[in-house]
Parts: structure tokens; C-alpha cells; sequence
């Protein structure tokens, strides 16, 4: 077994041998790839799924180098063996997380299937969302994502957040095809694995029926205008609102953070994170104003990214705000890249794409290499 204190190492060594292996070819492609036939053909991504899964699942779940694992860990032996019997109360929190949790510890099912059970549900559904909005670039994409600055961390840290973020990533993918009855039962699922994903699935709601980009990219500005000033209000009635659903969330939001205490990453005007979540909505700037992209599809994307991540600057100066950076941050590789790959952007389109590519990945190795 890989030492825990290595993990992390292990995977971005990985994720940078794939970015490498599997990015390089873009340099060479011209624009007509754009009208190759759109085929499911196996390319050897499922394969890494399962590799990450195993990765991921077997690890020592009593390290501290996981964090949230450790924790998730004591109350599953707590209730090994107890009595449980399915709760169908949907407005309990977290519903379908709770019942597979404390049914599997009830049922006696060693820990090591819980968390190869999630490791599945993560990756797999990130893969499949991939699969399903990047025919013809599956292994590429999934790669970018593996390689987004919050991918490793949501599998072993905030777990539940993560399995959820997945299933929004495949309501997002259900979008595409305009399959509602799907959407949402994958919004469902997202919301019943971790209450917290309630804003953005209202934010999906929103961004479904309302579709106009200026005025969400001038919400976001108003947004970070409230969080330069420091203007809190808006944090304070959030959590008023969660007060009788989540006292973590609220102790979160009623709490500031400590400002630029990286390896802790809690609150403060953060700069550094601001930059990196606006890079999307740049793009998506450029792209729609730019070169005139009109895709229904990307639009939606970049909509839906902005709403959420200027929720975030308006509780910026919460405790552990880069949990809720999270739920716009688990978009961001999906909205970053694909314009750059789904529609026409120009003779360097490709080239345009991979250096793109490989400045995501740089900024996740500097800021856990470097700037940590």
C-alpha cells in the first residue's frame, strides 16, 4: 500500500504523465476535426477510472492525511451492526448519503466497499459526464478534469460533497440532450447526497429558464464589488436561512476566516481565488462576444458558472470558504475547455486548447508545489 502521506504526490505525478501523453497531439490537429463523425469508440478512459477508483478506495482510511476520511470512518464502525431501516423522509439532509452510509455500516459491509462504492459514484460519474459532452475527446477532458485544482481533494476530503458534485456534472451533461425527466433525477440525486448542492441546483433552475450572459457576467461583477468592500449582509441571511438545515453551514458563513492561511484555506478577500474563477467567465467572454459563439448548450454552461461562482464572492469571508468556491469550481473544467473543443474558434484552435490545457494543470501543480 502507498504511504497516505504520498497520495497526493502519487496522483498529480499521474495526472501530469496523462496531461502530457494524452495533450500533445492537439498541437497537430486542424479545425476539421470539429466535423468528425461523433463516435463512442473506446479509448482507454474507463480504464483509468477504475485504476483511480482502486487508487482511491483502498487507501488507509485512519490517516489524518485524509482528513474527512478518518472521521467518516469512526462513525462507520460507531453504527457497524446496528439496526438500520431505510428513512424515505426525503427533506432529511443528505438522504440518499445517509441511508447508503449507515445501511451499509448496518448491513456489516466492510468499510473498504463504502469508500470504493464513492470512489465509483466520483470518478464515474465525472467520466460519464465526459463521455457524454466530449464524444470525441473523452480521455482528453477527463484528464483536464482529473487534473482541476479541487479533483483530488473532493475524493478523499468533503467526499460527500464530491459524490455530489458528480451527479450535478451529469444533470449538467443531461442538458445537452434535453433529456428533463433525467436532469432531473440526477439534480435529485446531487441534492439528496449533500444539502449544500441546493444552491446550485436552483442556480441550474435559473440558468435553465433565463438565458442572457450580460447580465449574469454584471451579477458577478456586482458581486465582487460587494466582496472588495467587504460587504457581508448577504452571508449573514444565507445563513439565517440555513439556520434549521445545516449548523455546520451556518457556523461556516457566521464565522470569518483567518485570510491567507493557505494549507487551511479559509476565508478572507481571496485574490488568488478570484483570479482562477473568473478565468472561465474571461473565456466565455471572449468566446460569446468575441467570436460570436451561440451554442444553447455553452451558454447554459457559462451562465451557470458565473451565477455560482459569484455566490461564492458574496460569502467570501466565510470559514473554509473554498468549500463553497467548491460548487462553481466543480464546473470549471467542463465550461473552461469546451468552447475550445466543441465549436469553431479559429486556425489555431487546437493549439489554443492545449496550452490552455496545460495552464490548468500548472496552476494545480504551483499551487500545490510552490504556493503552498
Amino acid at each position: 500500500m502507498i504511504p497516505s502521506l504520498y497520495y497526493h504526490l502519487v496522483y498529480l505525478i499521474f495526472v501530469t504523465l496523462l496531461s502530457v501523453m494524452t495533450l500533445y497531439k492537439y498541437g497537430f490537429y486542424t479545425q476539421s476535426k470539429l466535423a468528425r463523425a461523433e463516435t463512442h469508440r473506446f479509448d482507454g478512459s474507463f480504464i483509468i477510472v477504475l485504476v483511480l477508483v482502486l487508487f482511491i478506495g483502498l487507501r488507509n482510511p485512519y490517516s489524518i492525511i485524509f482528513q474527512d476520511t478518518k472521521w467518516y470512518t469512526w462513525f462507520y464502525e460507531h453504527h457497524f451492526g446496528d439496526l438500520y431501516v431505510w428513512n424515505w423522509d426525503v427533506t432529511q439532509g443528505n438522504f440518499l448519503w445517509s441511508n447508503i452510509y449507515y445501511g451499509m455500516a448496518g448491513a456489516r459491509i466492510p468499510l473498504v466497499y463504502f469508500y470504493i462504492l464513492i470512489a465509483f459514484i466520483y470518478y464515474g460519474c465525472i467520466w460519464w459526464s465526459c463521455r457524454r459532452l466530449f464524444p470525441n475527446d473523452t480521455l482528453t477532458t477527463f484528464v483536464i478534469y482529473l487534473a482541476a485544482f479541487s479533483t483530488y481533494s473532493y475524493s478523499v476530503n468533503g467526499i460527500k460533497a464530491g459524490a455530489a458534485m458528480a451527479f450535478f456534472l451529469m444533470a449538467l451533461a443531461m442538458y445537452k440532450g434535453k433529456k428533463i425527466l433525467w436532469m432531473i433525477l440526477f439534480l435529485f440525486l446531487s441534492h439528496s447526497f449533500h444539502h449544500s448542492m441546493i444552491m446550485p441546483v436552483a442556480a441550474f433552475i435559473v440558468c435553465y429558464f433565463y438565458k442572457n450572459p450580460k447580465v449574469y457576467l454584471a451579477f458577478w461583477f456586482v458581486c465582487f464589488i460587494m466582496a472588495a468592500l467587504h460587504i457581508t449582509a448577504l452571508q449573514e441571511l444565507f445563513a439565517n436561512i440555513a439556520m434549521d438545515v445545516d449548523e455546520k453551514a451556518v457556523g461556516y458563513l457566521l464565522t470569518e476566516g483567518l485570510g491567507y492561511q493557505k494549507l487551511d484555506f479559509m476565508g478572507g478577500f481571496r485574490l488568488d481565488f478570484i483570479l482562477y474563477g473568473f478565468m472561465p467567465i474571461l473565456l466565455g467572454w471572449f468566446a460569446v462576444y468575441q467570436k460570436n459563439i451561440k451554442s444553447d448548450v455553452y451558454i447554459f454552461m457559462l451562465n451557470l458558472y458565473t451565477l455560482t461562482n459569484a455566490m461564492w464572492l458574496l460569502c467570501m469571508y466565510a470559514s473554509y470558504t473554498n468549500r463553497i468556491a467548491y460548487l462553481s469550481w466543480g464546473l470549471y473544467p467542463i465550461v473552461l475547455v469546451y468552447p475550445l473543443l466543441k465549436e469553431k474558434w479559429g486556425a489555431e484552435q487546437y493549439k489554443i486548447f492545449k496550452w490552455v490545457a496545460y495552464a490548468h494543470l500548472g496552476f494545480t501543480l504551483f499551487m500545490n508545489f510552490i504556493y503552498d
